[in-house]
């Protein structure tokens, strides 16, 4: 127990700090993975007792549902459907939809057309389609901070384009889930220096603009 408490310690420390773990310069555990190392060690760490048994607060139980749920998305979306929603959507918000290939439902999404009409309401309505976006530009548009939080679904976010938005590294927290992200363009934002810790939580990226 003295050893994991150290290790919560260590994770919990300024990532400037020497004793800082994981290394500085190694991908970082986001908020939430802290939150459940935390709870685990509380509960005394346990190794064989099923999650139904244990006392889970609101918070982690919120953050486990996640989890869980997503241990069961790779599992391809319906190709039909989500084609027909898609549909749907873009008449209804004007939007640019095609699928990435002839045969599966991965979709790629661009706002750009739109420009400042396509704002945060406008990319909440994207949630029923969100599973199978893979690809999508954002750029241009009015999405602010808070508005990336409708992201968090696109599990399967391989490109983004946050172009000559009025975002800031306030914004960039909102990307963490997206583990899948390969590509990334954030010119013309006001995204900083400060930001940078974030995007190295992001295990795929390759291509920052």
């Amino acid at each position: 127990m003295l050893f994991r408490s150290a290790l919560v310690r260590r994770i919990d420390l300024s990532v400037d700090e020497k004793e800082h773990m994981p290394p500085r310069g190694k991908p970082q555990l986001a908020d939430d993975d802290l939150t459940l190392i935390e709870w685990w060690v509380g509960a005394g760490s346990p190794r064989d007792r099923r999650i139904a048994t244990l006392d889970i607060p609101s918070s982690v139980q919120v953050i486990l549902e996640g989890r869980l749920q997503g241990a069961g998305a790779d599992a391809p979306p319906d190709r039909v459907g989500m084609l027909a929603m898609a549909a749907l959507i873009a008449g209804k918000l004007g939007v640019l939809v095609r699928p990435l290939s002839p045969d599966g439902p991965w979709l790629d999404v661009n706002a750009r057309p739109v420009g400042k009409g396509f704002g945060d309401k406008e990319l909440e309505q994207l949630s029923p389609i969100a599973p199978a976006i893979e690809w999508l530009d954002l750029g241009g548009t009015s999405v602010t901070d808070a508005g990336l939080a409708a992201l968090e679904p696109m599990r399967k976010l391989q490109r983004l384009h946050l172009d000559e938005l009025r975002i800031t590294d306030d914004g960039l927290a909102r990307l963490s889930h997206l583990t899948q992200l390969e590509y990334l363009n954030l010119r013309g934002t006001q995204v900083t220096d400060k930001g940078m810790p974030t995007l190295r939580t992001l295990p795929r990226l390759r291509s920052l603009y």
